[in-house]
């Protein structure tokens, strides 16, 4: 998966690298959201678990 992000950014040819940066920043954004919602999920539930 390393290098994705730049080879989907470099194959959106003639389309303004400003804007496909800005979407895929949006969308990492979103990823990180989710990753951190589930993250803390799981440790309230490691933390229940521990009581």
């Amino acid at each position: 998966m390393e290098g994705r992000g730049k080879a989907r950014l470099a194959s959106h040819g003639k389309a303004d690298p400003a804007k496909a940066m800005k979407k895929e920043n949006e969308n990492l954004k979103r990823i990180i959201g989710d990753l951190t919602m589930a993250n803390d999920v799981l440790k309230k539930t490691l933390e229940e678990d521990r009581d």
